[in-house]
């Protein structure tokens, strides 16, 4: 494990220190050749001005002379986020799993750019400020968030929903008791999933035999087989 430091935002005085886990050891030898870490937990240092975490491409991480790229976001890290107000992944594809229970919790998260391929169960269960939400994917480079586990955004405060093209599974109650949630969309390339169109609406499968998720959904929606 090791400690670094990474931009909060675009302003220097916006920092945190950030704990890291090596997973795929990186080569000294050829600079170009990245390892990579999982992210542990972040602290915003006392200079922050805005408490944004923001991973990207340019934010790889350099510990004696070897460069890594965060994939993944650690289940300890819901014991070291305490200040992260906004995350923002809108700049990186390679962090393919957010664990289960990563941000459960989090009451300073107010926003959440997530392009994570696997979001893992109860990842921001209870993170009651969160009212932004965006989902970050694409199913023409199969980049973005692929799976939504199990009560991931579960009694959060978000209030609208864009599932994009890239999401190919749905586990149960993912909004449950989001009593805020009134809008979802869904991107037409998607090929899993619709929206209807009434206020609040619903979230189904494509064909709309199955219903997922009632807009406003105060309690956990199981799923309901709308076919017969």
């Amino acid at each position: 494990d090791f400690t670094g430091w990474v931009m909060g935002s675009s302003s220097d005085s916006n920092l945190f220190d950030v704990y890291y886990n090596v997973t795929e050891p990186g080569d000294p030898e050829h600079s170009n050749v990245y390892g990579k870490v999982k992210l542990l937990g972040a602290n915003a240092r006392s200079s922050a001005t805005n408490k944004t975490l923001k991973i990207g491409y340019n934010q790889s991480v350099n510990q004696d002379g070897i460069y890594y790229y965060v994939t993944r976001i650690d289940k300890s890290m819901r014991y070291r986020c305490s200040d992260i107000e906004t995350l923002d992944m809108s700049s990186t594809n390679k962090i393919d799993t957010i664990d289960a229970d990563a941000f459960n919790g989090s009451t300073a998260l107010t926003k959440a750019i997530v392009s994570a391929k696997v979001i893992g169960s109860r990842a921001f269960y209870n993170c009651k400020n969160l009212k932004t939400l965006q989902l970050y994917g694409s199913s023409e480079s199969s980049q973005g968030v692929q799976q939504l586990g199990g009560f991931s955004f579960a009694q959060t405060g978000v209030t609208s929903v864009y599932i994009p093209s890239s999401v190919t599974s749905y586990s149960g109650g993912v909004f449950a008791y989001c009593g805020s949630l009134t809008n979802f969309t869904v991107s037409s390339s998607n090929n899993y999933f619709a929206a209807d169109t009434n206020s609040p609406n619903c979230l189904y499968n494509k064909s709309k035999t199955t219903l997922y998720q009632m807009g406003g959904g105060t309690t956990p929606t199981v799923m309901q087989d709308l076919s017969s």
